[in-house]
């Protein structure tokens, strides 16, 4: 057997045009990819109930399932008093989306079909000093490899009948296994609220919230796994904060078109920063301009 290599590969750029010229230059080759984007490089790809019980609050792993069926039991008996419309109680995908879309703690890793997106997430709270990061996912090399690690009754439910997981059998035969798997799989509920339709979004989650989203994932991989798991590192400063945001914004992508409400259009606001002659009140000349640098 060949030595595996690591498990992704990072590519580090200095400066924002550079980053998306590499995106432009390889875009037939990203097709069938995706990204999430994520404002630490030095982060890993950790889900909010990973980050929450393991990091936070040093739960043991092997209690994880207990503490996950548990926050669900929670929020499935006291969400009607919120919410007019609910999922059915046997929808585990349905109830874990509508769980993560209001902050509760989840197995479920957000991710985007665009990698435009994905650079807004990972840019947005970015610090000039700091290194962001996008993830790039081959979704459908991974999907084959989870394939593999599953009971051949559940891949040919895959292949044939449910191929994009939808129904609550098939989604609790690959989350929801007496011994769970370690592996990773897409998917996302079959009602998909605002945001999902807004950010293009997908989840990735875990089969085995026992072990850590990457232990997960290395379950599946093989030695050209860093083939299809990438980070693109992007190194901060107050020019690529300026570029970014300005370039993303031409595209309609901001604060305020993901997260549509007065919450997201005012916290925009500080995005408008990066180009103050679009709000400035005094009728500034061509050459005005406020940088330092």
């Amino acid at each position: 057997m060949s030595k595996r290599k690591d498990l992704f590969r990072t590519i580090t750029f200095l400066n924002w045009r550079d980053l998306i010229g590499h995106y432009r230059d390889n875009s037939a080759a990203w097709a069938r990819w995706i990204f999430r984007g994520q404002r630490k490089s030095a982060w890993g790809l950790k889900s909010s109930l990973e980050r929450a019980a393991l990091d936070r609050f040093n739960c043991k792993p092997a209690h994880m399932l207990e503490i996950e069926r548990g926050l669900l039991r929670k929020f499935e008996r006291e969400a009607h008093h919120y919410l007019s419309r609910l999922p059915e109680p046997n929808d585990f995908m349905q109830w874990l989306a509508l769980m993560q879309h209001f902050g509760a703690p989840t197995r479920l890793l957000d991710w985007s079909y665009s990698f435009y997106v994905a650079a807004y997430f990972s840019i947005e709270r970015l610090e000039p000093d700091g290194t962001c990061a996008i993830w790039a996912f081959d979704s459908d090399w991974w999907r084959a490899r989870a394939l593999r690690a599953l009971p051949p009754e559940v891949e040919a439910i895959l292949m044939q009948s449910d191929p994009n997981a939808k129904k609550p059998n098939t989604v609790a035969a690959i989350l929801r296994r007496a011994e769970p798997l370690p592996l990773v799989f897409q998917l996302n509920p079959y009602r998909l609220n605002e945001r999902l339709v807004l950010q293009q979004g997908i989840f990735v989650a875990p089969a085995d919230v026992r072990t850590s989203f990457m232990e997960n994932l290395n379950a599946i991989a093989d030695e050209e796994a860093c083939d299809h798991l990438v980070k693109l590192e992007l190194r901060g400063s107050h020019e690529v904060l300026r570029n970014a945001i300005r370039e993303l914004t031409q595209m309609n992508i901001s604060r305020a078109t993901l997260f549509p409400g007065l919450d997201g259009f005012a916290t925009n606001l500080k995005s408008l920063i990066s180009f103050p002659e679009t709000i400035a009140t005094d009728s500034p000349g061509s050459d005005w301009s406020p940088w330092t640098d």
